[in-house]
């Protein structure tokens, strides 16, 4: 269309493998409790996932701070990935006695282990162009909220009916939703 002569084009697939995944969520739905028990999580207790880079454009404590305006004894929080908001976290998570674990990174291979046990994913990144792991948790049947700056975000949510969109650093209704 632009005239560039095809051989200079090289594809560079930026997607998520729907298909693998939801075989990985048919395979993790029989061991759901080995797994909860295994990162020594309650049965009982709801499960948001975040996965990602910890570090501060992602804003990974947004979420920590709406789980301190409600009672969020039955949460914990999964922090899937690394970085340097790692410790910040698990200072305020402590401090403010708010249930987290922390696997570090992994990678596709393994991810899906963590996806499968989650009741919620939350994406607070204030950029994110098309996050892959909001794709990947859609796969897991999971309600979603994300910040209405992700650039998948009006594609893939539909406010009150598989999550809800939220703007960046509304910890208020964050933690109200």
């Amino acid at each position: 269309n632009y005239g560039i002569d095809e051989n200079k084009l090289l594809p560079i697939p930026c997607a998520v493998d729907n298909d693998y995944f939801k075989g990985q969520d048919i395979y993790y739905k029989s061991r759901l409790n080995n797994i909860k028990k295994e990162l020594s999580i309650d049965e009982e207790d709801f499960i948001i996932v975040w996965c990602g880079k910890i570090y501060p454009r992602k804003r990974p404590l947004d979420l920590l701070k709406s789980l301190k305006l409600i009672n969020s004894s039955k949460i914990t929080v999964l922090f899937v990935g690394d970085g340097p908001e790692t410790e910040k976290c698990k200072s305020f998570s402590l401090k403010n006695n708010i249930k987290t674990k922390y696997v570090g990174f992994v990678n596709t291979s393994q991810v899906s282990k963590f996806y499968s046990i989650a009741n919620l994913f939350v994406n607070t990144s204030d950029y994110d162009p098309s996050p892959k792991s909001l794709n990947e948790a859609m796969n897991f049947s999971l309600s979603v909220i994300a910040t209405n700056v992700i650039g998948t975000s009006k594609d893939l949510i539909q406010n009150n009916k598989n999550g809800f969109t939220i703007a960046v650093g509304d910890i208020k209704d964050l933690g109200e939703k």
